[in-house]
């Protein structure tokens, strides 16, 4: 993210820590993650551009690798922004983001650790069986991570068991298989009094341009 070139320009402005001073580190926990300084070091963009540009990276790494490293940056800023919301570009979701994935690269883990599961998770998960709605949604995430093209269009009764984000990776599934029949009917399946709450607008907005 920063060589010593750039860490010498962030810290110009700063007072050495030293023993006599040692509280000119703060030690406060960060409350806005979306700080200039924060954002600026986590931009995807701008850590390759720091990367292509480091005379000190030029001197140990091949131009040949450096060159290639492109996308695996934006997948590196997709997996920020799935962390801290707040520093991810006007315009895109966490949807947008998880689609470019699935559809464009074989990460598996990425998208899973985007949806706040991983593999240890789904072994648990399979363990538990299908009665217990937190397995259902974590298997529901391998699925999608392990591009498993999604069965018929649930019951209804099945459909409303589930956790919202179970609910939403079910439909993305249909949406990203091309079966847009199936996503429309599961959408509508939702209460409009829960379209405006926690994870559903955000997809609902993505559905909408890429889902029809």
């Amino acid at each position: 993210m920063a060589d010593a070139a750039t860490l010498r320009q962030v810290a110009a402005r700063s007072l050495p820590l030293v023993d006599d001073f040692p509280r000119r580190v703060d030690s406060g926990n960060p409350t806005k993650r979306a700080a200039p300084l924060f954002a600026r070091l986590m931009d995807g963009d701008g850590s390759r551009e720091r990367l292509n540009g480091s005379s000190w990276i030029a001197g140990i790494l091949p131009r040949s690798l450096l060159a290639g490293s492109g996308e695996r940056f934006r997948q590196r800023a997709m997996l920020d922004a799935a962390s801290y919301p707040e520093i991810r570009r006007p315009g895109e979701s966490l949807w947008s983001d998880l689609a470019a994935l699935i559809q464009h690269s074989e990460l598996v883990n990425a998208p899973r650790w985007m949806l706040d599961s991983e593999e240890r998770k789904v072994e648990i998960a399979a363990s538990r069986g299908t009665n217990d709605p937190q397995a259902i949604e974590h298997l529901a995430i391998d699925a999608l991570a392990n591009r498993r093209l999604p069965g018929p269009a649930l019951p209804q009764e099945q459909f409303q068991a589930m956790t919202p984000k179970a609910q939403l990776v079910t439909i993305f599934r249909h949406c990203l298989s091309g079966q847009r029949a199936a996503a429309t009917s599961l959408m509508n399946a939702i209460p409009a009094e829960r379209r405006a709450m926690g994870p559903y607008p955000s997809f609902l907005a993505w559905a909408a341009d890429n889902c029809r």
